[in-house]
Order: structure tokens, then sequence, then C-alpha cells
């Protein structure tokens, strides 16, 4: 016998007793849509936004149980702004004139933080590790290195497939290499989330991207020598961020040892990456300096000669 409320042959989503699966999951998919276009609708609101906005997350949770814990997740990681965007930046590209690296703590929970809720978002914190700046810096890169395939006619859509596989398969290699060097610290001493480790390794996009923009203005040379530079700016910036994430050993030397040496082969390890990532030969000499030469030849051109007499 159905429950009350559902009505005579009416099952729990709404639909006949006796009905196929599909039938049922239509069915199902109807009732959260009109649930969910409910709460939307209470949502315009402003007296019952605060009310529709928990009610949305119940409903998510109970139709979806992780969808709230992975939504909660990614947003952290992107609760950003155009302030901390400039200062992130800026200790990217200077991470030498950079004091404390302490994220700042608040839970209060006792040990050693293992969750990303256990910190402070981006937001309030400009050590705290984010996933905007490295998705907007992918992206670029991407986008900057078909740009220069197309100013050497060299251009057509696998040139960004072809970017795009590159740089995932290299940034899932540099997680798996930090990943396993963790547990070679000890699994249960050492829990850094997955995502932290992603965006670590994926700041290098930044300064790659910068670099790029700048040679294709400034040319070949002064891209490497950019490119060497922030390079070395970004090994030591993930030396000095996962110091403080690595937590000491306890008094035994051996691990302080193995610490250490995890810490530089994560810094060598962006810096090899960044190396192979942006070596490029399609930059070719700086266009300003090629468009002086133009204007100068162009000069030498029109200029009369020294027998010669305007009339």
């Amino acid at each position: 016998q159905a429950p009350s409320g559902w009505g005579a042959g009416q099952s729990q989503f709404g639909g006949a007793q006796g009905a196929g699966p599909a039938q049922g999951w239509q069915a199902a998919g109807e009732a959260f849509g009109q649930n969910f276009d409910q709460l939307s609708s209470l949502a315009a609101n402003p007296a019952l936004a605060s009310y529709a906005n928990e009610e949305i997350k119940n409903r998510l949770g109970s139709y979806a149980p992780n969808a709230s814990s992975v939504w909660n997740t990614l947003r952290h990681y992107f609760h950003v702004d155009n302030k901390y965007v400039l200062y992130k930046i800026k200790l990217l590209l200077f991470p030498w004139t950079h004091r404390d690296w302490a994220r700042i703590r608040v839970s209060d929970a006792t040990g050693d933080a293992v969750s990303t809720r256990d910190f402070a978002p981006p937001l309030r914190d400009i050590n705290s590790p984010d996933l905007y700046l490295p998705a907007m810096a992918f992206i670029t890169y991407v986008l900057t290195i078909g740009y220069i395939k197309g100013t050497r006619r060299a251009f057509n859509p696998e040139v960004l497939q072809d970017t795009f596989s590159t740089c995932l398969l290299t940034l899932v290699l540099e997680v798996g290499l930090m990943k396993g060097g963790l547990y070679s610290l000890g699994g249960a001493y050492v829990r850094i989330p997955w995502l932290d480790l992603c965006v670590y390794a994926s700041y290098k996009y930044v300064s790659i991207a910068l670099g790029l923009l700048i040679g294709i203005f400034m040319g070949t040379a002064v891209y490497n020598g950019v490119m060497l530079y922030v390079s070395a700016a970004t090994a030591f910036f993930v030396y000095k961020s996962m110091h403080r994430a690595v937590p000491r050993p306890g008094h035994e030397a051996t691990g302080h040892k193995r610490r250490m040496y995890y810490l530089l082969a994560c810094a060598g390890l962006q810096l090899l990456v960044m190396l192979f990532l942006g070596f490029t030969r399609d930059l070719g000499e700086s266009t300003i300096f090629r468009g002086l030469g133009r204007d100068a030849l162009a000069d030498a051109v029109e200029a009369p000669g020294p027998n010669e007499v305007d009339v």
C-alpha cells in the first residue's frame, strides 16, 4: 500500500506503479526539476533567499550526496578577488621578497591539517593555493601557443589539441610524482590534498604565459632570459610553499634529509617542466626591433643621396 500523500497508484517519484525503469527515472527527474524551479523562484525574494539556499543544498545533498562536498571544495579554491590575483602574480614573480609563508588556520582541530576547510580561503590568505590563476593561465598558455604558430603560418586545430594534451599529461605525471614522494616520507604522516598539489604544479603556467607574451614583442633573446628568471622564481615559490605544507619529522635525522631531498626535487621538477613547456623556436626576432629596422630602412631609401639634388 502506497504511503499517504502519494495518491493511489502513485510511486514515490510521482510515476504510476508498475511503470518501467525508464518512466520511473523520467518521473524522478521531472519531480527534481519542479522542486528546484520552486526554490529558485523563492530565491528571487531577498527575505526568502537564505531559506531557499539552504533548501537547495539539502535537496542537492539528498539527490547527489557527494555533489555538495565537491562544490564547497571547488568554491574554496575559486574564492578570490582582483586584489588577491594581483598580489599572487607579484608573489609568483618575486617570491624572494616574501617573508611569511605560513597559511592561516581556521579549524579548531588539533594535529596537522589535512583538509582545505582547515585553512582560510585565498581571499583571506595570500599563501592559500587557488585554482583561478592556474586555470586562466593554462588557457592563456594554450591560446598563446596557437597564436605564435599562426604568426608562422603553421597553425591548425590540432595545435591546440596537442598543446592541451601535452600539458594535461605533464600535470598528471608531476602530481603523481609529488604524491608518490609524499608516500615515501610516510603516507599517514604527510597528507596533502590532491588539489593543493595540482595547484602548486600549475602555477608555472602564469610565468610561462607571461614569458611568451613578452617574447612575442621582444624576441627570442629576451624571452630566453625571462624564462630563466621566471623558472627559477617558480621553483623557489614551490619550494617555500611545499616547505610549509610538508610537516617536519620528529627527531629522526634521515627523515629530515628525505624531506629536504623531496622539497628540492619538487622545485627542480618545476624548473625542468617549465623549460620543456616553454621551449619554442617560433618566436623569431623582436617585433619591436624588426619594426624599428623597417622604419630605418625606409628612411634610408627615401632620403636623397650625397650627389642628389632636390628639384
